[in-house]
């Protein structure tokens, strides 16, 4: 499971809706956010959890898909077929990977679905339309 601050800040800037199961892992700030201090230093100073029935979430949880979640997301694409889902994936990765970044499996599957279903490439820093 990819716990970088790389794939927080992505998941964090990707808004896919979300409703906790049991087992889903998250990510929060150990330091509260204050109105006048909109959590820098948020990505460094996290914390992982994962979902149990016994412990509520925090209100600044961040959830950190994992693969499986992100491939039933890529299920309402075109391609619902698990071969046809795959394929579509290796072309994308194929076009859009670059080889001399290292990725999490994580990370490319929610930039799979991002580009899919929203039109979006991770730029560093937040998702941005791409443009055609």
């Amino acid at each position: 499971m990819d716990t970088t601050e790389q794939y927080i800040k992505m998941c964090d800037e990707a808004k896919l809706p979300w409703e906790p199961k049991e087992g889903d892992w998250y990510s929060y700030s150990i330091e509260p956010c204050s109105l006048d201090d909109p959590c820098h230093g948020f990505y460094t100073e996290s914390r992982i959890g994962i979902y149990t029935l016994e412990h509520p979430i925090p209100e600044n949880a961040v959830p950190l898909w994992r693969q499986d979640q992100l491939q039933e997301i890529a299920h309402v694409c075109e391609c619902s077929d698990p071969v046809c889902l795959l394929i579509d994936f290796h072309k994308f990765v194929d076009r859009e990977s670059n080889p001399d970044i290292e990725h999490s499996w994580e990370q490319l599957w929610l930039a799979f679905v991002m580009h899919e279903l929203h039109n979006k490439k991770w730029a560093g820093e937040k998702w941005e339309i791409v443009k055609e």
